[in-house]
């Protein structure tokens, strides 16, 4: 079909029309009025909603409504007009509140692990349901997401403000999906997305370019070792970190039988990656985690806590910032937990550790044909060249 032009339907179809416009397909039944006999048209829908099979059987149920002497026009503008009635009142009473825990329900809890969807649930309710969850969500404008994302921007927590608006985003969609809100709402969050991008505000993470230097190693590591300054478990979990270049979250959840002492390995089933790995531990690893486990042979983790289960590894940052506040850090430049991940693993390229095995250390996966072709783990590798960096860190330390 032309756009302009217009086909009628035949036999038990007569009625129907299908007309090309510029916008597309439109399907719409001819008919006199059952009582005054004047010509009328009533669109019946479009090609993007409705195939024409299905244009047919809504046609018979206009023509059956005629034949009973009632405008079939009448019955659709009543029938719309409850629909938008019952439309109102149901989004009359859903607030934002009622938003994200359905939104948490739905979508966070059943798709993400439990700890990652409890964080995004706290962060929700701290820092947007606090301030907005009484309002009703079908009135939330642009200007009302942008308050509440300024606020962590001018807090300085861009990288929040980012997870927030994010979060804010989905749960918009899943509500206008499920017609919690209007069909022709629309989404305050991406609206506000769009500001922030025009005003070139960045809410992603900068990356980090911090090593520990030699000379801040030996303050670091006396600084560590200080009794009563850093908890048991954070100074095993961060001491485990810099050794062998695991996530923090990997030595603050590790479980004392993932440790095998005798051979000094440490298996690590569940990473970040999904990627299993086995690391041999250097000896001065070993020696440590031998003289811990003496003090506490019947702990199930190596970072309990008192409550049950390990600390949470949000705690070491935690705990770094009250000793900030204290003026009990040490004296070298701002660092964060992560930065001894990445200490070691500059440490190994110092070293002239191979990039592979020196990658593999750090649990990261191989993309591309090479990621498919070479399956190998470099476990004794990994093993001989951190047992080479724990050497190298005595030496820097100064100890024998």
């Amino acid at each position: 079909m032309k756009v302009g032009e217009t086909l009628a339907d035949i036999a038990e179809n007569e009625g129907l029309r299908v007309t090309r416009g510029a916008r597309g397909v439109t399907f719409w039944y001819r008919y006199r009025h059952p009582v005054t006999g004047k010509l009328k048209r009533l669109t019946i829908g479009h090609l993007r909603d409705m195939h024409l099979a299905s244009a047919r059987v809504e046609l018979q149920e206009l023509k059956g409504l005629r034949l009973k002497g009632v405008d079939p026009a009448s019955v659709v503008r009543e029938s719309k007009r409850k629909e938008k009635e019952e439309a109102e009142r149901r989004h009359s009473g859903f607030t934002f509140a009622d938003m994200i825990e359905d939104y948490l329900k739905r979508t966070v809890y059943p798709r993400r692990k439990e700890k990652g969807a409890k964080e995004a649930e706290r962060m929700l309710n701290a820092c947007v349901v606090s301030i907005l969850g009484e309002r009703l969500a079908a009135d939330l404008t642009r200007r009302d997401i942008l308050e509440v994302i300024n606020k962590q921007i001018d807090a300085g927590n861009s990288v929040q403000a980012g997870r927030l608006l994010c979060e804010m985003v989905a749960a918009f969609e899943q509500a206008i999906l499920r017609d919690s809100l209007p069909d022709d709402f629309a989404n305050p969050a991406v609206l506000a997305q769009q500001s922030l991008k025009a005003s070139n505000v960045s809410l992603s993470p900068r990356r980090r370019k911090r090593v520990i230097s030699d000379d801040e190693l030996k303050v670091w590591w006396e600084w560590l070792n200080q009794p009563g300054i850093v908890t048991p478990n954070h100074r095993r979990a961060m001491m485990l970190t810099l050794q062998v270049g695991c996530r923090s979250g990997e030595a603050i959840s590790a479980r004392w039988r993932q440790f095998n002492l005798d051979d000094g390995t440490w298996h690590l089933g569940d990473t970040k990656t999904g990627v299993s790995r086995t690391v041999r531990l250097p000896r001065q690893v070993r020696d440590w985690l031998n003289a811990e486990r003496l003090l506490r042979p019947n702990d199930e983790w190596l970072c309990p806590s008192p409550k049950g289960g390990h600390v949470q590894q949000k705690s070491i940052t935690e705990r770094l910032w009250l000793l900030k506040t204290q003026d009990k850090l040490p004296k070298i430049e701002p660092w964060v937990p992560h930065d001894l991940r990445r200490t070691c693993r500059t440490g190994l390229a110092r070293l002239k550790c191979p990039h592979e095995v020196a990658e593999a250390a750090m649990g990261h996966v191989v993309g591309g044909v090479a990621g498919i072709y070479n399956l190998h783990k470099y476990e004794s590798e990994v093993g001989d060249w951190l047992q080479r960096w724990c050497d190298r860190l005595d030496e820097v330390i100064g100890k024998s």
